[in-house]
């Protein structure tokens, strides 16, 4: 990727941030989501986004080429940095931007934000991962470092100053979700309803593609009365495999 695509990748996680309610992100969380970026492309075009040599250091993946980038977006104006006042750590790869938390006062409609994401991340899988980690981690430290660790091959066994490997990833073809238990009473009422409904029906009546009617209505107002998910009964339990989905928690 082109340096001035780079700087407008920077600009984009950083604006993300922003329209999911983040304030703003620090070094090592803008550090992360770019690290994000090249292993979700390397998924789905099994190429990263950009050439830098990521390395496991003491938080994570690290890029010396990462924070000079940062740095970079900075001094052109992609991006705004304030300056936190904090204790220099001994086992910091980097000195300039341990306290400094990144923003943007720039106001993008919805629309042209993702037309900016369009161009930056040009896969659609490799995109909305990557936003969907923002969304959820933001600059939630401990969480985002706890998903880099624990859900992205790449840092797989590896030790403090290894290369990080980014060859032969892939999206899996089904992710299992977990289905929580519901209360055996509440799935007979379920069941009970639904035959109700049922059984009020003329033979003759088929319901409208695409539309609800009142019966329909009052059954889904029933089984909203009570919380179905329970925890002191054994009910319906399952794991649902649902097939190519970019986001893998």
């Amino acid at each position: 990727m082109a340096k001035d695509s780079i700087l407008e990748l920077i600009r984009f996680i950083v604006l993300t941030a922003h329209s999911k309610g983040y304030k703003g992100l620090w070094t090592i969380h803008l550090v992360k989501y770019l690290y994000l970026a090249d292993y979700y492309n390397s998924k789905s075009e099994q190429k990263k986004i950009t050439d830098w040599n990521w390395k496991f250091w003491s938080f994570g993946p690290w890029a010396v080429e990462s924070v000079d980038f940062i740095s970079e977006a900075v001094q052109n104006g992609y991006i705004l940095a304030q300056s936190m006042p904090g204790v220099k750590r001994d086992d910091s790869p980097n000195e300039s931007n341990d306290y400094l938390l990144f923003h943007s006062d720039e106001k993008l409609t919805d629309t042209e934000l993702e037309k900016l994401g369009r161009a930056v991340l040009p896969d659609v899988r490799t995109r909305m991962a990557l936003v969907a980690r923002i969304g959820k981690f933001g600059f939630k430290t401990n969480p985002l470092l706890n998903f880099v660790y624990t859900n992205t091959e790449s840092m797989a066994g590896v030790k403090k100053g290894d290369l990080l490997d980014f060859e032969n990833l892939s999206w899996s073809e089904q992710t299992e979700v977990t289905i929580k238990p519901i209360k055996t009473k509440k799935l007979k009422k379920a069941k009970e309803i639904m035959a109700r409904i049922k059984a009020e029906q003329p033979a003759e009546y088929h319901p409208p593609t695409g539309g609800y009617d009142e019966i329909y209505y009052a059954g889904m107002n029933a089984l909203d009365a009570e919380d179905l998910v329970g925890e002191d009964e054994d009910g319906l339990i399952g794991v649902a495999c649902v097939k190519d989905i970019a986001f893998n928690d």
